[in-house]
C-alpha cells in the first residue's frame, strides 16, 4: 500500500519540519508527502528545499487551506490517503497500524483514532479517545472526531471526490458526512496523531465562525436521499444544536449580541433540545483552544 499525505501550508515555518520527518521518518517504504505551500513569507520554502528528494512540494498562491488540499489531491497516487495541517505531527508506527487495519478489514474504506493535543512545543495538553463514531452526536457537533487521525481509501477520493473549496472551517467535517453516507468507518483506539492547540491556529482563532458553515454543511447534509429516515426525522435537533454550539462560542469570546442571536435561534429551532441536560454538560467540557 502507497500512502499519500497531503499537508497544506503558508508561514508555518516554525513547525513544518517536524511535520514533514512525522512522515518520513515512518517505518514504511511507500510515501508520497505532498506540501501544498500558499507563497509563504518566512523560512517555509528554505525547508521545503532540504527535502527536495523526498517530498512533491510546490509553493504558488491558493485560495486558502481547502484549495490547497484539492491541490495535492490532484497529485497524490496512494492507495490511501490523508491530510495532514502544517502544524500536526503524526505518532510514531502509525502507518503500519493503519495499513495492518486496512489489510484485515477490506470493507472498511475510513478509520481514524485517538489524538493527542500538544503545545507549541510538542508537550501533550490532553489525551482524546472519541471511540467508534456516533452519528448523531456528530451531526449535534457534540463528537470530535480528530482530522488529524484521519486515512482514506483511495476509492472514496474517485467516488466523493473533492473538498468542498466553499468551506473555510468545516470542510472536513462536510467530507465526513459524506463518507459516512457511503463508506464504512472504523475506530483504532490507538493515538495515531498530535493536534497542536495554540491561540493562533485557525481552528482556535476562528471557532466562533463555525456555527454558519455547519448550518451550510447540514443543508447539504440533509438534501441527499442517502439520509436515514431515523436521521431525517431529528433533523430540526440537529440544526438546534449547532445553534447552541454557535451560541456558546461567541460567548466565549466575549461576542454577546451573537451569542443570544444563536441562543434564540436554538430555542426556536427545537426548544426541547435546549433544555436537554447533556448538551450543558458537554459544552462544559469544552476547551476554548480545543481544535472541534
Amino acid at each position: 500500500m502507497k500512502f499519500s499525505i497531503i499537508t497544506p501550508s503558508y508561514n508555518q515555518g516554525v513547525f513544518i519540519e517536524e511535520t514533514i520527518l512525522s512522515v518520513l521518518n515512518q517505518e514504511w517504504d511507500d510515501i508520497e508527502l505532498i506540501v501544498m505551500d500558499g507563497g509563504s513569507k518566512d523560512n517555509t520554502l528554505e525547508i521545503l528545499s532540504r527535502y527536495d528528494q523526498r517530498i512533491i512540494w510546490r509553493s504558488e498562491p491558493d485560495n486558502g487551506q481547502t484549495d490547497a488540499i484539492n491541490k495535492g489531491l490532484r497529485l497524490c497516487t496512494g492507495d490511501i490517503i490523508a491530510y495532514l495541517n502544517s502544524d500536526d505531527t503524526y505518532e510514531p508506527g502509525v502507518f503500519r497500524l493503519v495499513a495492518d487495519h486496512f489489510a484485515a478489514h477490506p470493507e472498511c474504506d475510513m478509520v481514524f483514532g485517538a489524538v493527542h493535543h500538544i503545545d507549541p512545543a510538542s508537550n501533550v495538553i490532553e489525551t482524546l479517545s472519541p471511540g467508534p463514531l456516533d452519528l448523531e452526536e456528530y451531526l449535534r457537533a457534540n463528537f470530535y472526531l480528530p482530522q488529524p487521525t484521519v486515512f482514506f481509501r483511495r476509492r472514496v477520493f474517485e467516488e466523493i471526490g473533492f473538498f468542498d473549496d466553499s468551506l473555510n472551517l468545516g470542510m472536513d467535517l462536510d467530507y465526513w458526512l459524506r463518507v459516512v453516507l457511503k463508506f464504512r468507518i472504523d475506530y483504532i483506539p490507538k493515538v495515531l496523531a498530535n493536534a497542536r492547540i495554540y491561540p493562533e491556529a485557525k481552528s482556535s482563532a476562528m471557532r466562533h465562525l463555525y456555527v454558519e458553515e455547519r448550518r451550510r454543511i447540514l443543508d447539504k447534509f440533509f438534501s441527499s436521499p442517502d439520509v436515514p429516515e431515523e436521521i431525517r426525522a431529528k433533523k430540526d435537533t440537529f440544526y438546534s444544536n449547532i445553534y447552541l454550539h454557535g451560541s456558546y462560542d461567541n460567548f466565549c469570546i466575549g461576542h454577546y449580541r451573537d451569542c443570544l442571536h444563536y441562543l434564540n435561534k436554538s430555542i426556536r429551532t427545537d426548544p426541547r433540545n435546549v433544555v436537554r441536560p447533556k448538551n450543558y454538560v458537554l459544552l462544559a467540557k469544552k476547551k476554548l483552544f480545543r481544535k472541534t
